[in-house]
């Protein structure tokens, strides 16, 4: 297959994002006012009619982020970033065979492809981290299990995983779905310090998935515009699977962030050009 690359391009960089459908996702306007105006972004969500989250359906979809990655290719992508972190496990796939699909990707479609439930775990060892405490959030347990499945597979120790339900902020998973991925901000704080103290030895916390948190302005936000305070709560690095694309994007685009964004993005920062 002979791939389309457009003759002229409209930016410098240009950046395509895929995630699952019935998402309307923050995380272009994050991405957007980390990065310089030389930055263009596209999004092409995929299309699955009836979907409803099951890990079956996103194994029964799978093939259909290949299919958003050439598209965006061909719109002139240089780097594609795929969200979701489910999507990694969904199939049975073990780490090695989803490591194996990226290299895949690249090669063949001539981009940089990230994956949010790769690029969580190689954040993690960029920050050093070996024992981490995983905050699930609105994942409900099928969805974290698959996920502390591929944790495993890297060797990472996993010394607490909980979900809303778990830390007692919900009565039951129902409950924290009707929520609709969307959770206040005073919630976001309050996860944190549930987990912190749940698992004090841990070097960092993962929080799996992109929660939304919902402003007093009446907008959501995406956990990189709360890391700072976050951070600060806890005494402990924070990743979540928007600052682990926005690192994993950005480290591609060999530019630093133009804005703070906690421990994770300030090394960037620091370095400069990357």
């Amino acid at each position: 297959m002979t791939i389309y690359r457009p003759p002229k391009r409209h930016y410098r960089h240009q950046v395509g994002w895929t995630g699952p459908p019935r998402a309307f996702d923050a995380v272009l306007n994050d991405l957007m006012r980390l990065t310089p105006p030389n930055v263009g972004f596209v999004q092409r969500v995929l299309h699955i009619p009836d979907f409803g989250y099951s890990v079956a359906e996103r194994a029964r979809h799978f093939p259909l982020i290949e299919e958003a990655v050439l598209c965006l290719a061909e719109c002139g992508a240089d780097v594609v970033v795929q969200t979701g972190c489910n999507w990694v496990h969904c199939a049975g796939h073990s780490l090695a065979d989803i490591r194996r699909y990226r290299s895949r990707i690249e090669n063949q479609y001539a981009i940089r492809f990230h994956l949010e439930g790769l690029c969580l775990i190689d954040a993690m060892r960029a920050l050093g981290a070996t024992n981490i405490a995983v905050n699930a959030g609105y994942n409900n347990r099928t969805w974290l299990d698959g996920y502390l499945r591929i944790l495993a597979e890297d060797g990472l120790n996993v010394v607490c995983a909980q979900n809303f339900v778990e830390q007692g902020l919900f009565a039951s998973e129902a409950e924290m779905t009707e929520q609709g991925f969307i959770f206040s901000e005073a919630l976001a704080r309050e996860s944190m310090g549930r987990i912190r103290s749940a698992a004090p030895e841990a070097d960092a916390i993962l929080v799996m998935g992109m929660p939304s948190w919902e402003t007093k302005f009446g907008t959501t936000v995406r956990t990189h515009s709360l890391i700072e305070g976050l951070e600060s709560a806890v005494d402990k690095p924070i990743v979540s699977g928007d600052i682990a694309l926005y690192w994993a994007t950005l480290q591609s685009l060999r530019i630093a962030p133009t804005g703070l964004g906690g421990c994770l993005l300030e090394r960037l920062r620091l370095a400069g050009s990357v």
